[in-house]
């Protein structure tokens, strides 16, 4: 009776912090519904080799847009923000131009080189070479539309630049397959181009650069270069986690194959949903316990955020366990049974993500952040491996187990890894 007026009083509060930052929540969700809705359409209009080659080709570029980025959209992100606290409007606009300038440098000699790649390489087919020439040209719109979206959050547009960031592509893609339904996805990675050119141009118009160019003085670019630097090895395997699965299938995969395993990871993601309003709400009271060292209340966060997670998570879970064959005939349609078991494999992950709470951002936020970039690192190198080891024997399969194997390994020692921190904080502070 006790733990259920605890969970009561729990979810009681959970709901008045939902309130409190439901507008950024709102838009953070619906930037995942964005994405999984263009999943969804996709599967939907093409037939399921074009999907999958489609699918894949967006891997390609969500990875290559992080590396592309050199780490500059978190360091910015801090450099601007105190830019604009302190009304230095030079320096601001100095660091947009001369951050955007870097990215748009950088994306622009990958993406043309990868472009003579895949043209010159025999091992793509005529359709994954036209879907990926555009999706490659992608990147330098993409890369740029994130990077312009941290100085939005940094001048204090943060609901503009979440969803710019984390929906306008994908909405703008949506109705253009509404506008211009097209059956190939060499047409579909055009559309998703055209999407991302006037994502960032409205993102650009909003808040401009500066009427006069200029760079930041040497030293204040040295240390923007140095502070992206950490900043970009975390981030890079991070987003390896998510796609280099999906990335290498692609050897050993059939096009249809690479549908199924982009569809089950997506769907699988549903899951994990209720960890956006997780982390949005429990977050600034875990900056706000360490301010004040007050290692009972990052205890108490870390328990709340994990159980709250799978109370929301759990109804989620079990009906894909129970029925994924509704799920897939109710979103993307019986061609796409076949990811039956991926979606169960992926889902499997997405539970323990969820169960681990915001483990990973309490070691950010606790000064734990080498330690945070070391589980990240080892996490996309055991991928990467896995998925070398797993997929030529079990396909697409094995690509899920890849995902799957990593996420839980990941996630169980961010977990643990905070526990033993606060355990050892509270022990030192009892000694004092």
């Amino acid at each position: 009776m006790i733990a259920k007026l605890d969970i009561a009083a729990l979810l009681r509060d959970f709901a008045a912090l939902l309130k409190k930052y439901l507008g950024p929540l709102v838009i953070r969700g619906l930037g995942a519904v964005a994405m999984l809705a263009m999943n969804v359409l996709v599967a939907r209009q093409l037939p399921a080799d074009q999907a999958g080659i489609f699918l894949w080709s967006v891997a390609v570029l969500m990875l290559a847009s992080v590396v592309v980025r050199v780490g500059t959209d978190n360091s910015v992100l801090k450099l601007a923000s105190i830019a604009f606290s302190e009304g230095k409007d030079d320096q601001l606009y100095r660091q947009q131009w001369f951050s955007l300038f870097l990215v748009g440098t950088v994306s622009l000699f990958v993406s043309i080189n990868a472009v003579a790649v895949v043209w010159l390489v025999p091992f793509f087919s005529e359709d994954k070479r036209w879907a990926l020439t555009y999706m490659l040209a992608a990147i330098v719109p993409f890369s740029l539309l994130f990077l312009q979206t941290r100085f939005l959050i940094a001048a204090r547009k943060s609901s503009l630049g979440i969803f710019f960031s984390t929906s306008a592509p994908f909405i703008g893609f949506i109705l253009l397959i509404f506008l211009f339904p097209f059956e190939d996805a060499a047409t579909a990675a055009a559309a998703f181009l055209a999407a991302s050119l006037i994502s960032l141009t409205l993102a650009l118009g909003i808040f401009p650069p500066g009427n006069r160019p200029g760079f930041p003085a040497k030293a204040d670019r040295r240390d923007m270069l140095l502070m992206s630097r950490h900043f970009w090895l975390a981030a890079v395997f991070s987003e390896m986690i998510i796609w280099v699965s999906q990335i290498l299938a692609v050897i050993w995969c059939s096009p249809d194959e690479l549908a199924w395993l982009a569809l089950g990871q997506r769907l699988a993601s549903i899951v994990s949903l209720p960890l956006i309003a997780v982390k949005s709400v429990i977050s600034p009271q875990l900056a706000s316990a360490m301010s004040q060292r007050d290692f009972g209340g990052l205890a108490r966060g870390l328990r709340e955020s994990s159980l709250i997670g799978l109370v929301i998570a759990a109804p989620l879970f079990v009906f894909i366990v129970a029925m994924p064959d509704v799920l897939i005939r109710m979103t993307v349609g019986e061609a796409y049974l076949p990811a039956v078991d991926l979606v169960l494999i992926c889902a499997i992950g997405q539970l323990v993500n969820v169960s681990a709470g915001i483990s990973g951002g309490m070691l950010a936020m606790t000064g734990n952040e080498k330690l945070l970039r070391n589980i990240i690192v080892c996490s996309g190198i055991l991928c990467v491996l896995l998925s070398i080891i797993l997929i030529p024997v079990y396909a697409a399969v094995g690509a899920a187990l890849a995902f799957s194997i990593t996420m839980v390994i990941q996630n169980v020692a961010m977990y643990l890894f905070s526990r033993q921190f606060i355990r050892t904080c509270i022990k030192e502070s009892c000694h004092e």
